[in-house]
């Protein structure tokens, strides 16, 4: 039975992730520690305080994160260091490769990024990061309440043109600062270069539970228990509109 010192900044899976990111952390699902104990000078520590962590890639606020298991040694007879291992391959949300391959301590690291519950599909297990925009704290959201509704504006800054309205029944599933990196993601989509056409949005995404998506009278529809929220886009629709609209319903069901 391994007994060996493992080091709690360095998980080796998604549930392991989120303990490590949440100070849960238990003995078991860690890689060694490297430095018999002494954190104070051990470099992954060093790293840990820095924030060393994912390269983003671009400026999409939304990435799917599969875990691809690293490839068994052929001259291995024992124990072989590739066992239970694995990297992080990162994908658009059309599933478009970025190229971009990370290991698990980068993104435990990279407290900037917010992970959705993972999943298991037919390619193995995944899960969905959402990057917070550095210029949320700009962004502007005015907010009228009437009895029967809640409707919110979305502005990139104060004076500018509105980027959204957001209509809530039954209470709102959202919180001001959701509104605010989905404002400023909604800016960047705006200021880029026309993508591909959108695509439409799946009734639900894996990994975030009690959301439903959909389409009414050309606004996008999203359920969440009972509360309903209509979204009227005011920039045109392309891929980066519906990647923002994406990483917003992630932002309302992260894990951490």
């Amino acid at each position: 039975m391994e007994d060996r010192p493992q080091c709690g900044l360095l998980p080796l899976a998604f549930s392991y992730l989120f303990e490590s990111r949440t100070g849960r952390q238990q003995w078991g699902g860690y890689d060694r520690c490297s430095n018999a104990g002494r954190c104070k000078s051990c470099p992954v520590q060093l790293r840990h305080m820095e924030r060393d962590g994912v390269d983003w890639p671009g400026n999409t606020p939304l990435l799917l994160a599969r875990a691809r298991p690293l490839p068994l040694s052929d001259d291995a007879m024992w124990a072989d260091p590739a066992a239970g291992r694995s990297l992080l391959h990162l994908f658009t949300l059309q599933g478009q490769d970025t190229g971009v391959v990370e290991s698990w301590w980068k993104l435990r690291n990279t407290m900037s990024v917010r992970i959705s519950w993972h999943f298991v599909d037919a390619e193995g297990e995944a899960a969905w990061l959402v990057r917070d925009n550095p210029a949320a704290d700009a962004a502007v959201v005015r907010t009228k309440r009437y009895k029967t509704h809640t409707r919110h504006a979305l502005c990139s800054s104060d004076g500018a043109r509105r980027l959204a309205l957001l209509t809530c029944h039954n209470g709102c599933a959202h919180s001001d600062g959701d509104l605010q990196h989905l404002a400023a993601d909604l800016a960047d989509a705006d200021a880029s270069p026309a993508s591909l056409p959108a695509p439409d949005l799946p009734e639900h995404l894996p990994g975030v539970p009690e959301i439903k998506l959909g389409r009414e009278d050309g606004r996008t529809l999203i359920r969440r228990n009972d509360a309903t929220t209509h979204i009227n886009v005011g920039i045109p629709a392309d891929g980066a509109v519906v990647t923002a609209l994406a990483a917003h319903v992630v932002r309302l069901t992260h894990t951490h």
